[in-house]
C-alpha cells in the first residue's frame, strides 16, 4: 500500500513538471524575441524581460549607441509578440517612448518600456559623470587621487607620513583610499540619496 502511494506521488510530481515545462514553453513562445549586432532579448506577453544577452562589441560603441539599441531591440521584441486576444485601446495616456509598429503597447509594457528607458538614462549619466570625475581621498598626510572608474592616479604623501614607518603609512593610506572610495561613491549617487 505504502508504495502504491509513493508511486503515485511520483508520478503526480512527473505529472506537474510536465506541465510546468509546457507552461514554460508556451510563454516563452508567446513572448517577443530581438536582436542586433549589439543587443539579443527576450520578452514575455507583457514585455517584461525574460533574457538579454549583449555581444563584446558593446564594450566598443558609446554609451549612446548602447542605449539606442537596447531600447530599439526592446521595443522590436515587444512588437514581435503575437497577438492572444485583439487589442483593446489603451486606458491610459499614451506613453511617449518609440513607437511600436503595429499595435498599441499594454499599460505593462509601457510600464517595462518607461522603467528601461529609466534605466538607460541613468546609465547615460552615469557614464558621462564617471569620465569626467576626479576625487582625492585624504588622510593623516595621505592623498591619494581617483578617477570616475575607481582607477589610482596619483599618491602622495608628506615627508612626516613617510618617517612614521611602513605601518603607518600603510594605514594612512588605506584609510585614504577608502575615504576616496566614499567620495566616489557619493559624486556617482544617481538615486539622490545624499
Amino acid at each position: 500500500m505504502a508504495s502504491s502511494s509513493l508511486t503515485r506521488a511520483r508520478e503526480r510530481v512527473a505529472a506537474l513538471r510536465a506541465e510546468a515545462q509546457q507552461a514554460r514553453a508556451r510563454l516563452e513562445v508567446s513572448g517577443g524575441r530581438a536582436a542586433d549586432d549589439l543587443t539579443s532579448l527576450t520578452v514575455d506577453p507583457l514585455g517584461q524581460l525574460l533574457q538579454i544577452e549583449f555581444s563584446p562589441a558593446v564594450t566598443e560603441v558609446t554609451a549612446e549607441r548602447w542605449a539606442g539599441s537596447l531600447l530599439s531591440v526592446h521595443a522590436r521584441a515587444c512588437a514581435a509578440i503575437p497577438a492572444i486576444v485583439p487589442a483593446a485601446p489603451p486606458q491610459t495616456a499614451p506613453h511617449q517612448g518609440p513607437a511600436m509598429p503595429g499595435r498599441p503597447l499594454a499599460p505593462e509594457q509601457a510600464e517595462t518600456l518607461a522603467r528601461t528607458e529609466n534605466l538607460v538614462a541613468r546609465a547615460q549619466e552615469f557614464s558621462r559623470r564617471q569620465g569626467e570625475l576626479v576625487v582625492v581621498g585624504h588622510a593623516r598626510e595621505v592623498w591619494l587621487t581617483f578617477d570616475g572608474a575607481g582607477m589610482l592616479l596619483e599618491a602622495r604623501a608628506t615627508p612626516a607620513a613617510l618617517a612614521r614607518g611602513p605601518v603607518a603609512l600603510a594605514a594612512a593610506t588605506l584609510a585614504a583610499w577608502a575615504d576616496g572610495r566614499r567620495r566616489l561613491s557619493e559624486e556617482l549617487d544617481l538615486e539622490g540619496n545624499r
